[in-house]
């Protein structure tokens, strides 16, 4: 596959396409997560989705790499 074209028609996501080159747990996840996506002349745009707004915030991503529940006295020093 070297377009997503390949896999899309005017309805949206071909699946029986997607069957022929995909493993099925991928074309079912792509079913249940994704649904039938609409193409759209559109552009993409990126969601952040760790928090409510699905805006990136520096709040977010740091409380994803420290483990949000810990906390070390020497790390509270770099905000405040």
């Amino acid at each position: 596959m070297k377009d997503l074209s390949e896999v899309m028609n005017e309805e949206g996501w071909d699946f029986e396409n997607l069957q022929q080159l995909l493993p099925g747990r991928i074309v079912n996840h792509i079913q249940e997560q994704l649904g039938n996506f609409v193409s759209s002349n559109l552009c993409d745009r990126t969601l952040w989705l760790l928090n409510s707004t699905c805006k990136f915030t520096v709040s977010t991503a740091w409380d994803l790499l420290r483990g949000k529940k810990r906390k070390k006295i020497s790390s509270l020093k770099l905000f405040g």
